[in-house]
């Protein structure tokens, strides 16, 4: 190592080429392979940051299509549960009508059904005033109607047991 320094000292000045000399020849090498190292350094940093946010972006997109979906079966739910509590509205209608209550108490609860029917959820739009598309979503308005008829059925049987026609 001390010959090396030896060889630095006697030789640092020295011109090589007009005015480069030793020292600026190793000066020059040096500084050009540290920032060799440090380019190809901050460049696998930048690989590795890009590859950490296109996987988190992969997992939010992932998370939002999951949620939309998820949001998506819950309104579809919602209708449906609509159009049951409709049915069920008219065949309790039905019921009061066909009960032994006095007019104004049927009258009464007719008004209370009527204002239930007309009172709609409000729906609000997306922020831009976007409305996402509807889902389809089949509805088996065949099991929807043998609820109904059943219902009906056991509100009838239990009429006529009261007013003792069976």
């Amino acid at each position: 190592m001390e010959q090396v320094i030896q060889f630095l000292e006697e030789y640092w000045g020295v011109s090589i080429a007009g005015g480069v000399t030793v020292g600026t020849l190793i000066t020059f090498i040096i500084v050009q392979v540290k920032a060799i190292i440090q380019a190809n350094l901050v460049r696998t940093q930048s690989n590795a940051q890009l590859t950490d946010s296109t996987k988190l972006v992969k997992e939010i997109a992932e998370k939002y299509s999951s949620l939309e979906r998820r949001h998506q079966e819950l309104e579809a739910k919602d209708r449906y549960l609509e159009q049951v509590n409709l049915a069920t509205f008219k065949a309790l209608s039905y019921v009061v009508i066909a009960s032994k209550l006095p007019i104004e108490d049927k009258l009464s609860l007719q008004e209370e059904f009527n204002k239930l029917m007309l009172v709609k959820p409000v729906i609000s739009e997306g922020s831009a005033g976007i409305v996402p598309e509807q889902p389809k979503v089949k509805i088996d308005q065949q099991a929807v109607a043998q609820t109904v008829e059943t219902v009906v059925k056991a509100a009838g049987d239990l009429l006529s047991k009261y007013v003792g026609t069976k």
